[in-house]
């Protein structure tokens, strides 16, 4: 399924739990897509889904997308201050979402 609606197969998982409402919230997020771009940078094609389904950002033949229905890239936590790679923003739609 993730090689044909996602366009790459993933040979690791990993989750990160974020705990909204307690000290550190933000800087967790921050973390995330720290560790996120580590990993893809030394990967191969992925992507960072919330909850297992929504799409926050991929990598598909080395071009990185976030997705621009994720609020926190721009506004909340203005989290593309972390991301130093070429990249450009738009939606996403999660195929694990489709009817």
């Amino acid at each position: 399924m993730f090689a044909r609606d996602f366009r790459f197969r993933p040979d690791v998982s990993i989750g990160f739990r974020l705990s909204p409402g307690v000290e550190g919230y933000a800087e967790g997020h921050r973390l995330m897509v720290r560790s996120t771009l580590l990993l893809l940078d030394h990967g191969r094609d992925g992507g960072l889904l919330f909850n297992g389904e929504k799409i926050l950002l991929q990598r598909i033949d080395g071009a990185l997308v976030l997705n621009a229905d994720y609020g926190n890239w721009t506004r909340g936590f203005q989290l593309e201050r972390e991301i130093s790679v070429p990249h450009e923003i738009r939606s996403l739609a999660s195929p694990l979402l489709q009817p």
